[in-house]
């Protein structure tokens, strides 16, 4: 029987997690997440222990990816939602 211990979750989220990132491929395209911020964010968890200035770079550069991708698709859903509204206009 698994047994949690505070701050580390059980075995069945760790495979959880490890399957998750074990084809980084595979989970964007049944995500819909982009590839490479699934690896970006597969590197962090695995080096999450270490603090240095570099891994704190690489959190700061991913967040900053991250926001634009969600920036980029909001922005495209906005687009969509005006040339609908537009085309319905027409007609």
């Amino acid at each position: 029987m698994d047994q949690v211990v505070q701050g580390f979750g059980t075995s069945n989220t760790g495979n959880v997690a490890r399957r998750f990132f074990e084809n980084p491929e595979k989970t964007a395209a049944c995500t819909g997440v982009d590839v490479r911020l699934i690896r970006r964010l597969s590197v962090l968890l695995e080096v999450s222990f270490v603090l240095e200035e570099t891994v704190l770079r690489y959190w700061q550069d991913t967040t900053l990816m991250l926001v634009a991708i969600i920036l980029h698709f909001r922005l495209c859903a906005a687009d969509r939602k005006s040339t609908l509204t537009s085309l319905k206009s027409m007609h």
